[in-house]
């Protein structure tokens, strides 16, 4: 079991992360890197592709993603419980 500062260093080395706490089954965190010139009309958001279109391409920040246990993914924020948690698993 880790804290929450080895599963970040385990996201930023490209790894999975899951809580032994988190109720569904499967879930697991990643860190997506973002990307750095993404042309405007790969936007996937309407709203986003309508408002950067005239750029030609906009740089994606890295975030952190969820894989649900409906078998989604979500963006996610660590939530105080989980900062504080010491029951992180690092996955393959």
């Amino acid at each position: 079991m880790s804290n929450f500062g080895e599963a970040l260093k385990a996201l930023k080395e490209g790894f999975k992360v899951a809580r032994k706490g988190w109720n569904g089954n499967g879930m697991f965190a990643v860190m997506s890197p973002g990307h750095p010139g993404l042309a405007s009309e790969n936007l996937f958001s309407p709203p986003l592709k309508n408002y950067f279109e005239g750029f030609g391409s906009v740089c994606i920040l890295p975030s952190f993603m969820l894989k649900t246990a409906q078998d989604d993914i979500a963006m996610w924020v660590p939530s105080c419980s989980d900062l504080l948690a010491e029951d992180w698993c690092i996955l393959d």
